[in-house]
């Protein structure tokens, strides 16, 4: 297209840019809370970065009950690693250990985009699939986020087992 033809444009000349229905093999490069993450993928064989929202997800924000625990599962899973196998009661990860593990990750993942103009922050609704198994990466975030209060529950009663008997000795 020449600069001319740009110079010249109507608002009705030319379609709205979207990745909606676009399904790609992209890499997770940054995950930021338990529904927020940056992806890598090829877009007319460059590459781009699109700062993404897991579609149809609301997990809990950073600073909120279980934050970081959603977050680090979210990262967990786009690494490649069994969802049954992530560690609830392991040590929750630095924002630079989780860079780090995912930096080093060689996992890809399918990324089908929804569509931008239902996003009010910008960021490019997502479908995720594991790319080996084609299971839904959205789901097993909403999943996990729904079966925390459970385990929230039992770790609360955990705790007030152990400070009774702590008491009591």
């Amino acid at each position: 297209m020449s600069l001319s033809k740009l110079k010249n444009l109507k608002e009705d000349d030319i379609e709205r840019f979207t990745l909606q229905g676009l399904k790609v093999e992209a890499k997770v490069l940054e995950v930021h809370d338990g529904d927020t993450l940056d992806l890598a993928f090829y877009r007319n064989k460059e590459l781009v970065r699109f700062n993404c929202r897991l579609e149809d997800i609301n997990a809990p924000e950073l600073h909120e009950p279980n934050g970081k625990l959603v977050r680090d599962f979210l990262a967990w899973i786009c690494m490649g690693d069994d969802p049954g196998q992530f560690d609830v009661t392991a040590k929750i990860w630095t924002k630079q250990q989780l860079q780090y593990e995912l930096n080093k990750s060689k996992n890809l993942v399918f990324a089908v985009f929804g569509d931008l103009n239902d996003e009010k922050y910008g960021r490019s609704p997502v479908t995720l699939e594991n790319a080996r198994t084609g299971e839904s990466i959205n789901e097993m975030v909403q999943d996990f986020a729904h079966n925390l209060h459970a385990l929230e529950m039992d770790y609360n009663m955990m705790m007030v087992a152990l400070y009774n008997e702590y008491i009591y000795i």
